[in-house]
């Protein structure tokens, strides 16, 4: 690197973070200079096959690589009563 900033040395602290608590555990950064962070997040309703709960799961990439993951069952089930509905969307046919 030419020209490191302060932003070079947080994301490399946050790499070596991550190393230090995964032991064993290795990363593969691309030698891209565009240092974009990329977090996907998802959710749903009543996947896992063998307990029928929800899942939640996010993805975060810095740099397209792929840096932290995590995907978790939920403990508790959500019940609406009164769902909501936007008076502006249509219904599909």
């Amino acid at each position: 690197m030419q020209a490191p900033t302060l932003a070079h040395w947080e994301a490399a602290l946050r790499v070596v973070r991550y190393l230090k608590g995964s032991p064993g555990q290795g990363i593969f950064l691309h030698s891209d200079p565009d240092l974009t962070l990329i977090v996907y997040c998802d959710a749903d309703y009543d996947s896992c096959p063998l307990t029928r709960r929800s899942l939640s799961a996010f993805v975060i990439m810095l740099g397209g690589s792929l840096v932290a993951w995590k995907t978790k069952k939920q403990v508790f089930d959500c019940v609406c009563c009164r769902p909501y509905k936007d008076s502006s969307s249509k219904d599909m046919q």
